[in-house]
């Protein structure tokens, strides 16, 4: 409703079946994707939009989102590369379906290191596929300084690593280096150790690891 122009409203509304809504990438996309670029749209009209994603997230979810968004930012005037697509608003919103309190819809949020999936059926809620990167996690200079990202899983993870045995961790870590020539070629390829990417819908993973009772 708040939109002021034809074509963003024809834009931001794709059909719950639209072949579009099971492509996502979290980098450069090779094809025009639906939605609205955030970017071009009026202060209001994208604040209307994250009020769409924070009545549906976490309020943690939701600051994350946001933080990761102005990383991004960071990340290309860091790099001075491409700060047309890696900054804080480069990125495709789309709603699929018309809102409803009983017919399915959702919307998506997808850029780079981003990529938000929001499925809404009645009082039932669905977040899938979900992406949040962070390159760099933490912002030390400029206008965005102290917005860190993903610093509760980092830390999280490393407890966990470091509360291991010897021979638990052996078996947990399965590969002593992430560089491509220490890994085995299938997991050396164009999507290097990602199993689970764009593309890659109901695959079947074999599980590896340890076994969290164990």
């Amino acid at each position: 409703a708040t939109l002021q122009r034809s074509d963003f409203r024809r834009l931001a509304v794709e059909p719950l079946d639209s072949a579009d809504r099971r492509r996502w990438i979290n980098a450069f996309p090779d094809w025009m994707p639906t939605g609205l670029w955030l970017a071009d749209l009026s202060v209001a009209e994208r604040e209307a939009a994250f009020s769409v994603m924070a009545a549906t997230l976490s309020a943690r979810g939701f600051a994350e989102v946001r933080q990761a968004m102005k990383v991004n930012r960071a990340l290309g005037e860091f790099i001075n590369h491409s700060c047309d697509t890696i900054n804080e608003f480069g990125y495709f919103f789309t709603i699929f379906g018309q809102p409803s309190r009983t017919a399915p819809w959702g919307w998506r949020l997808m850029g780079y290191h981003l990529c938000i999936y929001c499925t809404i059926v009645g009082d039932q809620l669905v977040l899938t596929p979900s992406f949040v990167g962070a390159e760099m996690a933490e912002i030390d200079d400029g206008p965005h300084a102290g917005v860190r990202v993903l610093q509760e899983e980092q830390r999280s993870g490393l407890e966990l690593a470091s509360s291991l045995s010897a021979s638990q961790r052996a078996r947990a870590v399965l590969y002593p280096s992430i560089l491509r020539k220490d890994l085995p070629p299938h997991l050396a390829g164009p999507d290097g150790r990602h199993l689970a990417v764009s593309g890659q819908d109901n695959r079947v993973i074999p599980y590896e690891g340890i076994r969290a009772d164990a």
